[in-house]
C-alpha cells in the first residue's frame, strides 16, 4: 500500500510550541510490512508547568516503543504498550520535579497497515478520516463535558447548566498522570467494507485547529496531496485572526490514492429564475382550487333534506307533504377535486461514523461518571 506523510504546524498567538509529533520510519520496508506507518502528536497541557517538555518526552518515548515491535507482537498491543511506556516516562519526569498531577499532555497515534487502520488516544487531540467528500471523527474527547452530557441524558442536570459549566473543557484523561483515566482505541479492517476502497486520508490534529475551523471547512479546503492538505488547514485556521490562537499542529497520511474532492456545480441563474416562477405559479393554482372547493353549497329548496350518502329525500316535519319527482330533487355542485401537490422528500445523506471503543489500562478509576461536581478535572488552560 502506497502512504505519503504530510505535516505543518504553527505556534499561533502563543509564547511557546507546544505541541510535538513524529511518524515512524517509511523507508524502513521490513519494519513497515509488520508495523505499518505510525503518525503520533501530543498538545501539552499549557495550564500545567513544562507542558511542552511533557508532550515532547511522550512522542519520543512512544515513537522508541513502538519501534521495538516485533513480528509475533500485534499493533493494537503495540500501541497499547507504546501509550503506557509514553505515560512512565512524563510520570516519572513529573514526579522528579515534584509536578505530579501539574504535568501533562494530550497524545494521539494512527498506524496505516495493509490490514487497516489503528490508533489510540488519551486528552482531546483528535483523528480523522475522510474520502474527500466527507470528514469522519474516530476519536472522542476526554473531557468534562461528556460526563455533563450523560448527566443531562439520565435528568440529573439542565442542559443550558451543562452548556455554562466551567469545567466544560477541562481534561478527564491524559498522558502524565500515575495511570491514564482513559484510553480511547479503535480499528478499522482493510477490507472494503472497513476502508474507502481506492484510497483514504487520515488526519491527526490538535484542538488549535479544530476550535478554529469546522468540519465543514475542513472539508472545504480538502486536498488528495497530505501536505498541501496540512499547510492549507494550518494557514487557513492562521487566517482567522483569533487573538487567543492556540498553537496548531496537523498531521496527514494519505493511504492508495485518495480521490479529490467532488464539488455540485451551482445552478444557473436562469435556472433558479424558471424554477421560482413554476413554484408561484403552482401556489397561485392551489389558492385558486382551495377557494373554489370551499365554497357553500347553494340554498336547498325549504322542506327538502338531501342525504348525500344514499341520493334520496327525506320530508320536512313542518311542511306539507308532496310527492316528490326526480327532477324536482336537486342535486348538490359536483366539487372540483383539488390535486394533490406533492414534494420529493428530501435526499439524505448517510454518513457512517466508527464509535470509539473505551478501554481501560490496569488502572483504578480516577473519575465517577455519575459525579456532577468535577473531581479536580485539569484544565488545559492557556497554551504556551
Amino acid at each position: 500500500m502506497k502512504i505519503r506523510p504530510g505535516n505543518h504546524q504553527h505556534i499561533g498567538t502563543r509564547k511557546e510550541q507546544q505541541d510535538a509529533f513524529a511518524f515512524s520510519d517509511l523507508s524502513d520496508a521490513a519494519f513497515v510490512r509488520h508495523a505499518g506507518m505510525l503518525a503520533l502528536l501530543a498538545d501539552g497541557m499549557g495550564g500545567l508547568k513544562e507542558g511542552g517538555e511533557a508532550s515532547r518526552l511522550a512522542i519520543r518515548a512512544f515513537l522508541e516503543s513502538y519501534a521495538r515491535k516485533t513480528p509475533e507482537e500485534t499493533i493494537d498491543e503495540a500501541l497499547d504498550r507504546s501509550l503506557r511506556e509514553a505515560n512512565d516516562a512524563v510520570h516519572t519526569f513529573a514526579a522528579a520535579r515534584d509536578l505530579v498531577g501539574n504535568c501533562g499532555t494530550t497524545l494521539v497515534a494512527a498506524v496505516v497497515h495493509k490490514s487497516g487502520v489503528y490508533w489510540t488516544s488519551a486528552g482531546d487531540s483528535r483523528l480523522y478520516m475522510t474520502d474527500g467528500q466527507s470528514l469522519t471523527p474516530l476519536t472522542e474527547d476526554h473531557i468534562y463535558a461528556r460526563k455533563l452530557e450523560k448527566a443531562v441524558e439520565k435528568g440529573i442536570l439542565d442542559e443550558k447548566d451543562a452548556l455554562s459549566h466551567p469545567e466544560r473543557e477541562a481534561l478527564t484523561s491524559y498522558i502524565g498522570d500515575e495511570e491514564i483515566a482513559i484510553v480511547g482505541k479503535g480499528s478499522l479492517a482493510g477490507s472494503p467494507e472497513g476502508l474507502p476502497g481506492k484510497g483514504f486520508m487520515l488526519l491527526l490534529c490538535t484542538d488549535g485547529l479544530y476550535k478554529t475551523l469546522s468540519e465543514e471547512k475542513m472539508l472545504e479546503v480538502y486536498s488528495p496531496d497530505p501536505g498541501k492538505w496540512a499547510r492549507t488547514l494550518v494557514d487557513t485556521a492562521v487566517s482567522e485572526n483569533i487573538p487567543s490562537q492556540d498553537n496548531i499542529t496537523v498531521l496527514c497520511l494519505a493511504a492508495g490514492d485518495p480521490a479529490p474532492r467532488r464539488r455540485r456545480p451551482a445552478p444557473r441563474k436562469k435556472t433558479v429564475a424558471i424554477i421560482a416562477v413554476v413554484a408561484v405559479l403552482l401556489l397561485l393554482a392551489g389558492g385558486f382550487l382551495w377557494r373554489l372547493s370551499s365554497r357553500t353549497d347553494p340554498e336547498m329548496p325549504t322542506g327538502m333534506a338531501v342525504q348525500e350518502e344514499t341520493g334520496t329525500a327525506s320530508r320536512d316535519e313542518t311542511g306539507p307533504h308532496q310527492p316528490q319527482t326526480e327532477e324536482e330533487s336537486p342535486t348538490p355542485p359536483e366539487r372540483p377535486v383539488q390535486p394533490e401537490n406533492t414534494l420529493p422528500a428530501p435526499e439524505k445523506s448517510d454518513s457512517a461514523v466508527s464509535s470509539e471503543e473505551q478501554v481501560r489500562l490496569p488502572a483504578k478509576e480516577r473519575m465517577s461518571l455519575s459525579s456532577i461536581s468535577p473531581q479536580e478535572p485539569h484544565r488545559k488552560g492557556e497554551r504556551g
